[in-house]
């Protein structure tokens, strides 16, 4: 007789094929029938733990972005009072190693594509505080760096450039096998 767990594998089962489903299909195109054949769950058991495929596309962002968060931290874990130059090349780098990296932070950066082409809406709120807190630390870091003299739209012309070249178009695989970086 097979005992029953109490749902939790179930769960993580049905989030990592969520994860792998939404971020190769998009949202639109990602249907329960696919998370439930890769999860090997059954669309009840979609539902019971996560209510809707617009509740489950909010989880698997949410777990994603605490996933590349955990992973690759902007702040590289350094202490704030750190030189402002290594706290900002610790912010390069963690975007970096998102952009390159497998697992989790790839299939954020591909959901996140995917999101810019094909907009839902339903992340906004999600995205928006994400950025706002990892904003927040790289303009302080390039106000740091500029002196304090730098007005306001000099320093986000600097933040939209570095972040410019942080996010190109790097997705390509013939530029993931090229492109290879290690930890420091």
């Amino acid at each position: 007789m097979r005992i029953r767990s109490d749902g939790q594998e179930t769960r993580a089962r049905i989030l990592a094929a969520a994860c792998h489903s939404f971020s190769q299909n998009g949202f639109r195109k990602a249907t329960h029938e696919m998370i439930c054949h890769k999860a090997d769950a059954n669309r009840a058991a979609i539902n019971h733990h996560f209510g809707d495929k617009q509740s489950l596309y909010r989880v698997v962002w949410q777990h994603l972005l605490n996933a590349a968060d955990s992973e690759y931290p902007v702040s590289g874990n350094l202490p704030e009072d750190s030189p402002a130059v290594e706290r900002l090349e610790a912010h390069i780098r963690a975007l970096m190693y998102r952009h390159f990296s497998q697992g989790a932070s790839w299939q954020l950066e591909r959901l996140r594509l995917l999101e810019q082409v094909n907009p839902t809406g339903m992340v906004d709120d999600i995205l928006s505080e994400h950025h706002i807190r990892n904003r927040k630390q790289m303009l302080s870091v390039l106000g740091q760096l500029l002196s304090g003299e730098a007005s306001a739209a000099v320093i986000r012309f600097y933040e939209t450039s570095l972040l410019g070249l942080c996010r190109g178009d790097w997705s390509g695989p013939q530029a993931r096998k090229s492109q290879t970086l290690k930890k420091a």
